[in-house]
């Protein structure tokens, strides 16, 4: 790794916060790139290339200014990276009041740099992940074969593992990733991976399909975010599969009145297949989609309450909070305006599809 003046700045001034004492650090050149003094800052130091020649440390007393020019007394110590040197860090004071604090100091810019070489490879391979993802998951399809072999390369991704994609998503509040990975590693560590592709969707990649019990004690320590879930798939077409549910439990989830709220898209198996039903097929129905024109929003709500509670008139009457003799009358009225009679099965499933696709058209406009 190459010390770098930023990177090096940067070392200074946190070394510099604990201990107080005159520190420069030199690349491999022997130049000082960052100073404790702003005035030594692009000078050669000829002790740090004696101690980068002999890979060890150079101690300069009084004594021996005059055989280091540009020097002051103190200790320069080689600072290794991956067993190689990379630089030189020196202290300036009496060698033998500053020699401890030198090699703690040297300990000190190792760590440093370990930790930003790490940091510089997690950036990477998240980068290189969410690149990877987000051509997985392009509206516009994808290259199967070169995510394959991209794959090969990722360590999250085992092609031979099933997955269940989640999309975590925000509209109102700005994601806090730390918060969601926090969550997930404390409750459902089983997961591939986790990653920002958008400013509104985080995705996660899970290993097992979650349970119902886990997405919920996930929503409850993510209120502000909304939970979709997709299928749980093989593969690179698996992959995309279980996101595109996700993100069709998404869009569901205005259908349902669930926003921010844990979607599951295996809760909505009716209205996938209904959504996927070609405008061929639903031109068949095309008389009684005129009809639906006739129906105020109280007559709608109060036929999908009764549908949804298996055409039991006692507790649709209970859930809408009207007289049961209310409801008959409302149901006469939806079979006299739209010549469908929601007390008949068949009938009432041609409604249930009609007023179905209606609203997904509607939520349609508003999106676009």
């Amino acid at each position: 790794m190459k010390l770098t003046v930023k990177l090096a700045n940067e070392m200074i001034k946190r070394v510099n916060e604990t201990v107080d004492v005159p520190i420069n650090l030199m690349d491999e050149t022997g130049t000082i790139l960052a100073s404790s003094d702003p005035v030594r800052i692009g000078e050669f130091h000829s002790g740090a290339m004696v101690a980068l020649k002999k890979q060890s440390t150079v101690i300069i007393k009084d004594e021996l200014i005059d055989k280091y020019p540009n020097t002051k007394p103190g200790v320069n110590i080689p600072v290794m990276f991956q067993d190689e040197i990379v630089g030189v860090v020196g202290v300036t004071g009496d060698p033998d009041h500053v020699f401890q604090l030198a090699n703690m100091t040297r300990m000190t810019i190792e760590m440093i740099i370990e930790q930003t070489a790490l940091e510089r490879q997690n950036f990477v391979r998240e980068r290189r992940l969410r690149d990877w993802v987000q051509k997985l998951v392009h509206p516009l399809g994808f290259d199967e074969s070169q995510l394959v072999q991209e794959a090969d390369y990722l360590d999250e991704i085992d092609l031979d593992q099933s997955y269940q994609i989640a999309l975590f998503t925000s509209y109102h509040t700005a994601f806090n990733i730390d918060q969601i990975t926090h969550t997930l590693n404390q409750y459902v560590p089983h997961y591939a991976f986790i990653i920002l592709i958008n400013q509104y969707e985080i995705v996660v990649a899970f290993k097992k399909e979650l349970t119902d019990e886990q997405s919920s004690i996930i929503k409850e320590n993510l209120p502000e975010n909304g939970l979709y879930i997709g299928t749980l798939d093989l593969g690179v077409n698996g992959l995309r599969k279980s996101y595109m549910f996700a993100k069709e439990a998404w869009f569901m989830s205005d259908f349902s009145n669930k926003q921010n709220d844990v979607v599951n898209i295996r809760d909505l198996k009716l209205e996938v297949a209904i959504r996927s039903i070609s405008n061929e097929a639903m031109g068949l129905l095309s008389d009684e989609q005129n009809y639906l024109n006739n129906l105020s929003d109280e007559y709608v709500h109060s036929f999908y309450v009764y549908f949804n509670c298996n055409f039991h008139a006692n507790e649709t009457a209970q859930q809408l909070h009207i007289h049961r003799n209310t409801l008959n009358y409302r149901l006469d009225m939806i079979k006299q305006k739209t010549n469908l009679n929601p007390k008949n099965v068949k009938e009432a499933l041609m409604l249930y599809i009609l007023l179905t696709r209606q609203r997904f058209s509607h939520l349609h406009k508003i999106i676009d």
